[in-house]
């Protein structure tokens, strides 16, 4: 998700061909990548987890990170 909201914003410079914003695919992607981060969140809190899959730090900690 992350990935197709930074192409929306046009925050890559070869990304940048649109002549206009389009707003609702970048609300869109936006709110689904805040409501998955929001997601991890509340599991590593829930859980008092300092990594993704527990005690110890794997691939999908390496992948989450912004």
């Amino acid at each position: 998700m992350q990935g197709q909201v930074n192409q929306f914003n046009n925050v890559a410079p070869h990304f940048n061909v649109a002549p206009e914003q389009v707003k609702y695919p970048q609300k869109c992607y936006l709110d689904e990548t805040r409501q998955l981060y929001s997601v991890l969140e509340s599991h590593l809190a829930a859980e008092s987890k300092p990594f993704i899959m527990g005690e110890k730090f794997t691939l999908a900690d390496i992948k989450a990170f912004p």
